[in-house]
């Protein structure tokens, strides 16, 4: 379903098509072509969604989703680089508005196959709305924001001033980091009250995971149901890294369905992630990317040229290439290694909050089985449920396991911290000796 990858992606077609030269923009002659997009969409998603609500097997919905999310990228690829789309719209927030209603076709006909294939009663717009609420929220809320505060310091010069000062590279970089840090300190407290959280209606309940998290020594604003209507969803979630705005989700099936013993395994989990500052670690990460994506951006550009008919393509066209080509990269090879670290890390801290490995190891096959996935389904941000299970085993057996996996977490931390200060390093020498900086 909605993942970090195609929004990326979706994100970098914006990004490297906003140059394109403009054409003559008349809506009458878009509508017909758009609506035509959509019709054959939606026809065809129903159609596959059929067959795979006959053959029942998870494996191949999975599969259908990635060949969707394929599909929905190069169609809006077309519309971006073949029309110009985002010349004619020029904020990121109409730019991809598009690829958004595409992708709320596929979500709309997915319900018939998730009914069947996972057992779970989804209405169609129960899980259109699962994803807007709780995959698309974030972003419906952050580029409203960035195209406002791109607009505002366009209008009061303050871009030039620091282009002119410190270069557009290190520009973008202070910018964005500005803008990474206040969205993750004022977000959480509006997801909250946008996913309607409520807090716990057990006080006893609350009371013993309160205590769990004095005992974690992690500081929580409170710990909330997760009201997710039109189907069951077993999930929970850490928000915010400041504790005044942090505060810890349990959705309604998983409260219902997991003892208490397990539910400390789980928040156990979330509240690892805090305490080992996770989110930091992520947004370091984002830096070195952005810094990286300065220094390679020509050169893969370069290559994507030299490939077999790179020539015949539009410098556009080979830009998004290599853009994306670099994102994949980056993000799932990268990230995913380092996102698969923290998580495994955060399940050390749920087993250590149980005090038992095996309680935790409960806890990822209930959410498993409950939840209609099989133990050895792939997932690039988390080892698959049998390899974390696993890995708990070996931790029961032998404790020197986790205490040499946060070692390695910690060491991956370093290093990112001193490719960060590197690459800036180069950067500003690059753009002290050439006046002018890279190219974004």
């Amino acid at each position: 379903m909605f993942g970090l990858l195609p929004l990326l992606f979706a994100l970098a077609i914006v990004e490297s098509s906003f140059h394109n030269e403009r054409l003559l923009f008349e809506w009458r002659h878009w509508l017909a072509p758009l609506a035509l997009s959509l019709a054959a969409w939606l026809a065809l998603c129903e159609s596959v969604v059929r067959v795979l609500a006959r053959v029942r097997d998870r494996r191949w919905l999975d599969r259908w989703d990635v060949v969707a999310q394929c599909l929905v990228l190069m169609w809006f690829a077309w519309l971006c680089y073949r029309f110009h789309w985002v010349r004619e719209v020029k904020a990121y927030t109409p730019a991809i508005l598009p690829w958004v209603v595409m992708q709320a076709v596929h979500w709309w006909s997915m319900a018939a196959a998730m009914r069947t294939v996972g057992g779970h009663p989804w209405t169609r717009r129960g899980l259109l709305m699962h994803h807007i609420r709780f995959g698309m929220l974030p972003m419906l809320i952050m580029l409203p924001v960035f195209d406002l505060c791109n607009a505002a310091t366009l209008r009061f010069g303050v871009q030039e001033w620091f282009i002119a000062h410190i270069g557009l590279q290190m520009t973008m970089v202070i910018g964005s980091l500005a803008l990474g840090l206040a969205v993750v300190g004022i977000l959480p407290a509006f997801l909250v009250r946008m996913w309607r959280a409520e807090p716990l209606a057990d006080p006893a309940l609350a009371r013993v995971l309160s205590e769990a998290c004095a005992q974690m020594k992690v500081g929580v604003r409170a710990i909330m149901l997760w009201p997710v209507p039109g189907g069951k969803v077993y999930n929970a979630a850490v928000l915010g890294v400041v504790p005044r705005f942090r505060y810890v989700l349990f959705t309604e099936d998983l409260l219902k369905d997991f003892d208490v013993r397990l539910l400390l395994a789980v928040l156990g989990h979330e509240l690892g992630h805090a305490r080992h500052r996770h989110l930091f670690v992520y947004l370091i990460f984002a830096i070195a990317t952005l810094l990286a994506s300065f220094l390679l951006s020509k050169p893969a550009t370069a290559l994507v040229a030299h490939l077999p008919g790179g020539t015949r393509l539009l410098p556009d066209v080979q830009t998004g290439i290599a853009t994306v080509a670099l994102l994949a990269l980056k993000w799932r090879l990268i990230f995913g290694y380092l996102s698969r670290a923290c998580e495994r890390q955060a399940d050390l801290a749920g087993a250590e909050l149980v005090g038992d490995a095996r309680v935790m190891q409960r806890a990822l096959r209930e959410v498993a089985r409950l939840s209609g996935q099989a133990e050895n389904a792939p997932s690039w941000r988390h080892y698959t449920i049998a390899q974390r299970v696993a890995f708990l085993e070996r931790v029961a057996e032998d404790p020197a396991v986790g205490a040499r996996h946060h070692r390695l977490v910690s060491r991956v931390t370093y290093a990112l911290i001193l490719i960060v200060l590197a690459l800036a390093t180069v950067v500003a020498i690059i753009h002290v000796r050439s006046g002018a900086g890279l190219a974004p």
